[in-house]
């Protein structure tokens, strides 16, 4: 039997929706400062950032369109390419519609 500590770790852990995405190193970089501005981790900070950004598309005021390039992938039908997220980080471009 495990001690009580590793037990609450493990209850912890079995309750957390894990999930991987790949990112830009920029992008990252800039989740990271972010995080540390303001005393969060990094995993809060992207998670919170996501959750805007898809209510705001769920809202309408976001779009892909103009950003995604075709693919011939089973799977999918369209990729967004790294220049694509970094100039949009940069705010070179927008998905604001």
């Amino acid at each position: 039997r495990k001690p009580k500590d590793e037990q609450e770790k493990a209850r912890r852990d079995a309750q957390r929706n894990r999930v991987t995405y790949d990112i830009p190193s920029s992008l990252e970089k800039t989740i990271s400062e972010l995080a540390e501005r303001e005393g969060l981790s990094k995993s809060s900070t992207a998670t919170l950032l996501l959750a805007e950004s898809v209510r705001q598309y769920i809202a309408g005021n976001l779009t892909f369109k103009g950003h995604k390039t075709p693919i011939r992938h089973p799977l999918y039908e369209w990729v967004v390419d790294t220049e694509t997220i970094v100039a949009i980080l940069e705010g070179r471009r927008s998905l604001e519609g």
